[in-house]
């Protein structure tokens, strides 16, 4: 149905009360209906990975903060897994921790290079006292243990990246379990509950439905022949929700105005608002209930045709 209009006021001071949106002095009220609340957040959880549910602790209605842990896929092998990570990650840094072979490495190398050059200038006094053979193989003693200490640098090294990957492997595993926790991605209220404990579940399908209560939606169409879209972004508007106990008023301001108009001539235009809890604990609104918006226009609506038609 399209979107009756009614010319309020010529100034509409109430509405633009609480908004920070400039209220020009000719600024024009008019009166839309055919409106409803419907929600902003509307998600379904899923199960991350497959498995049987072990646990499924939220109830229907109740209230959830986002991240709360509303259940559990059976994550038993992916624990024993973490203990044999963890074990793992403790040998790595152990060895990872002590430079002690590079050490005894290095001082090698300074003990070889001093029975070479001792061996060496004893030679040189005197020719007999010291063979080629043995004279070489000092030098050779002496080239071994650089390379001993290159070896030993490169095991350091080497220590040091099994420790990233010990890390990194335990890292995994905690993820693993962590995607068999189900948690609410935002803040509702659980209005499904489509499993129950001890049932399989595939990866992807939904466990749970939590909406966003604490802050709703009202949208609806409105003419293109009657409506510019930079009149409308950003007006404050005032809206009337009809409930069983009597009309509740909100004050809000037009966040979306469709750049695309359909085939009726309509375009869709919607304003958030936040949804206060009453003293019984109970959301003033409820999705789905019709609505009234009086919006705030810098300029009167220009009647189209139909307009005209629908006075004679």
């Amino acid at each position: 149905m399209p979107t009756s209009i009614t010319l309020v006021a010529s100034l509409w001071l109430v509405a633009a009360q609480g908004t920070d949106a400039p209220v020009p002095a000719d600024a024009t009220a008019v009166k839309l209906r055919n409106f409803v609340v419907t929600l902003i957040e509307d998600v379904r959880v899923p199960a991350r990975e497959a498995g049987v549910l072990v646990a499924l602790d939220a109830q229907k209605g109740q209230l959830v903060k986002e991240g709360e842990v509303l259940g559990r896929v059976d994550d038993s092998d992916a624990q024993v897994r973490k203990l044999i990570a963890e074990s793992e990650l403790k040998s790595a840094q152990e060895q990872a921790a002590s430079d002690a072979n590079v050490k005894a490495a290095e001082a090698t190398i300074g003990v070889a290079l001093a029975e070479y050059e001792g061996s060496r200038k004893i030679k040189q006094r005197a020719e007999q006292a010291v063979s080629d053979f043995e004279l070489r193989r000092y030098q050779l003693t002496h080239e071994r243990s650089i390379y001993q200490a290159d070896a030993a640098r490169v095991e350091f090294a080497m220590a040091q990246f099994a420790r990233s990957k010990a890390a990194a492997q335990l890292q995994a595993v905690e993820n693993e379990i962590g995607r068999r926790v189900i948690t609410s991605p935002i803040e509702g209220v659980v209005v499904d509950k489509f499993h129950h404990a001890g049932e399989w579940a595939q990866a992807g399908q939904p466990i749970y439905r939590v909406v966003q209560m604490d802050r709703l939606r009202v949208e609806g169409m409105i003419r293109a022949a009657n409506f510019m879209p930079e009149d409308i972004t950003g007006s404050p508007v005032k809206i009337v929700v009809a409930t069983p106990d009597g009309p509740e008023e909100f004050q809000a301001t037009i966040s979306f105005v469709s750049p695309v108009v359909d085939p009726s001539g309509e375009f869709l235009i919607h304003a958030d608002f936040d949804n206060d809890l009453k003293p019984n604990g109970q959301y003033r609104v409820r999705p789905g209930l019709d609505a009234e918006v009086v919006i705030l226009l810098k300029r009167p609506p220009t009647p189209s045709a139909r307009d005209l038609s629908e006075r004679r």
